[in-house]
């Protein structure tokens, strides 16, 4: 059987089963973004240019036609029944229980990590002063930053076991809760998470223009700072608090575990169905809309600096500022972060206000969905976090094994990998291309899915809900295009 004929097939069954629908639309379209994927193509990650078999707008084309499909597919298969209420309004309490995290276990895994956590502080300071040699700044920067929130979102939260942050920072629970400073707890309330998006941003300006962000010293006494910081912040503000509005890597690894089909409830683990968490019902806070927005303009950013929209932008802008870029750096992850922030208010400003709606004007109604429907670009920064750092993970990852044999650079071989040589061909540019692709268009289509559950719960009505997805699949779209340009940019010929 041709794919045509698979995907008509498919798209025509009628399933009562919702979940299993939703995954045989998914199937059929991956089944066209393989097949407008070329024979051969390049790789975001590597330093050498290619040349593409086709036109690069090609792909583009391509990528946005999935994408736009997927609305269509979902008014075909997602329809204002009870199933996706249901489905969305499901309790951990429902889903078949899988283990349950002893104490015992979940004391030793935090003590390993807050040993780990001060041994790489102990590299940083007395370690090799080489990054490339020092096992603090190759961990932090690849296994920890890059592949944990890949883990988080296969395992869930379970994963906050390993937070060695929350480890030490949680022996001042008791503190905490009689400190007297209860006013200032008040007043921090009304921030919301919008110190948290400060820091994310801060941090991938680190990430990307901060030159001394790999080297050993610093990192150290940046680990140090933010352990300090959780402390003080803690005792003030309370250790809930700090973590829910102000600890932004806690934040940023959560909404990756609601990505996952693994619940957490008290000390069990469940199984449940993926990507439901981020569609259920949760609390509005202040300043998550922004939060998640600055989750996708990190990574863009960093893709965005290498490119040649960014070496005109320092060419024009530069002799105004700094000789080292730092201002202008920051400036460029402030304005990508605001340019997408005010793009989904805008697409959120054209959602169609229901009669009956519960807020009072437009402004209020623009407000109150932005943030329903914010959580549905999590999978769109899941995609582009692999698309952007997967060669980075799978072949500087491997450095790992020889620094954990000779951590301090004294001719040790604790583990029998001290002479462990990286493998560079495991994956080539044509992998690494087809993954960075598929990625961002499976990120899209699953946002656009979540999106409509998102709009069957929010509208009385399928038309209704309809029309209120039309914007923001629009909005989709334009975001394919754009993660594409910035991926291929810089090695398209």
């Amino acid at each position: 059987m041709s794919h045509l004929l698979f995907l008509r097939f498919t798209l025509n069954s009628r399933i009562n089963c919702f979940y299993v629908n939703w995954l045989m639309a998914l199937r059929a379209l991956s089944i066209l973004a393989f097949m407008a994927l070329p024979l051969r193509s390049f790789s975001h990650a590597f330093d050498e240019r290619y040349d593409l078999p086709i036109p690069l707008s090609f792909f583009i084309y391509g990528a946005m036609l999935i994408v736009a499909s997927t609305y269509l597919v979902s008014l075909l298969f997602i329809k204002k029944d009870e199933t996706p209420r249901k489905l969305m309004q499901t309790s951990t309490k429902e889903n078949p229980f899988l283990f349950r995290v002893l104490p015992k276990l979940e004391v030793f895994a935090q003590i390993t990590a807050t040993f780990c956590l001060f041994f790489l502080i102990y590299l940083a300071f007395w370690g090799p002063k080489n990054p490339l040699m020092n096992l603090s700044s190759h961990f932090i920067w690849i296994n920890w930053w890059i592949g944990m929130p890949l883990l988080f979102a296969i395992f869930g939260s379970s994963m906050h076991i390993l937070d060695p942050f929350d480890a030490v920072i949680g022996c001042f629970k008791r503190i905490s809760i009689r400190y007297p400073l209860y006013s200032t707890s008040k007043s921090m309330n009304y921030l919301g998470r919008w110190p948290a998006t400060l820091g994310l941003l801060c941090w991938g300006w680190i990430e990307v223009v901060y030159s001394n962000a790999s080297v050993p010293f610093y990192l150290g006494v940046l680990i140090v700072f933010w352990l300090v910081s959780g402390i003080i912040g803690s005792l003030m503000i309370g250790h809930a608090q700090w973590n829910e509005n102000w600890n932004f890597f806690r934040i940023y690894f959560s909404y990756f575990g609601t990505l996952s089909p693994f619940y957490r409830r008290s000390d069990s683990v469940h199984l449940g169905r993926p990507f439901i968490q981020l569609v259920q019902q949760a609390n509005a806070c202040r300043g998550n809309v922004a939060f998640v927005i600055a989750m996708l303009s990190v990574v863009l950013f960093d893709g965005l600096h290498s490119s040649q929209v960014w070496l005109a932008f320092e060419r024009l802008w530069g002799p105004y500022f700094d000789s080292n870029g730092y201002t202008l750096g920051f400036m460029g992850v402030v304005l990508v972060w605001g340019g997408f922030y005010i793009v989904f208010l805008a697409a959120c400003f054209l959602v169609p206000q229901p009669v009956n709606a519960n807020a009072r004007d437009k402004f209020s109604f623009t407000v109150y969905i932005s943030e329903k429907f914010a959580p549905t670009l999590i999978p769109i920064a899941l995609a582009y976090h692999l698309a952007h750092n997967f060669s980075s993970l799978i072949i500087q990852g491997q450095s790992a094994f020889i620094l954990l044999s000779d951590p301090l650079d004294q001719g040790l071989d604790l583990f029998g990998t001290a002479n462990f040589y990286p493998n560079i061909s495991i994956v080539n540019a044509e992998t690494v291309w087809y993954v960075a692709l598929s990625s961002i268009v499976i990120g899209h289509v699953i946002s656009i899915l979540l999106a409509h559950l998102v709009a069957l719960r929010e509208f009385k009505s399928s038309v209704e809900a309809s029309k209120a997805c039309l914007p923001l699949t629009i909005l989709m779209i334009l975001f394919t295009a754009v993660s594409l340009i910035i991926l291929a940019e810089p090695l398209a010929v």
